[in-house]
């Protein structure tokens, strides 16, 4: 990991680890470890240091403001919510998770079940049950205020969309600039 300037200047190497980064809040950068440390940790690149704020098993962290999502290796990557305040840790998914992403109601999912794969969600406010967005393997989930896009993990350029927060209602999206 290196830092650099926002004018391009001042580059220097932060840690050789290698390292998987999400989006911090307040201007740090929310992180796990790949090869030895996988607690979540942030960084302040103001500080020029890095503080853990969970220790486990943890891959692909999401910081919030109330909450810390991740998915939890030792328990076979089981897509997790810890709240902040409480320390409280909630367990979202009974499936095994490749890759997720959050809207402001949901969590969006692979689903990773042989036999059973698909794109799930799940609800914040009561995480009671999963539902199936569409059957198949998927991937690249990215969200927007209003849709969630993902694309087919046998055919990348395959891209869907549905509502964000409302009704499931998959569509292809065809992306084209506009002139």
């Amino acid at each position: 990991l290196y830092q650099v300037g926002i004018d391009g200047k001042e580059c220097k190497k932060v840690t050789n680890e290698p390292l998987v980064l999400s989006p911090g809040r307040e201007g740090t950068l929310c992180y796990t470890g790949v090869n030895s440390d996988h607690n979540i940790s942030l960084w302040n690149p103001s500080t020029n240091s890095g503080t853990i704020v969970y220790e486990g098993t943890c891959y692909q962290p999401i910081d919030t403001p109330n909450y810390l999502y991740f998915l939890d290796a030792a328990n076979d990557y089981h897509l997790m919510r810890l709240e902040k305040s409480s320390g409280t840790l909630t367990q979202l998914t009974d499936c095994r998770v490749d890759c997720y992403n959050l809207t402001r109601d949901y969590a969006y999912y692979q689903k990773n079940a042989e036999g059973a794969n698909a794109l799930c969600r799940v609800s914040l406010d009561e995480p009671s049950g999963e539902e199936i967005v569409s059957q198949g393997v998927y991937t690249g989930i990215n969200t927007t205020s209003q849709y969630v896009y993902f694309s087919s993990f046998q055919n990348p350029s395959q891209v869907f969309q549905t509502s964000a927060d409302g009704p499931v209602q998959v569509q292809n999206f065809i992306f084209q600039l506009e002139k």
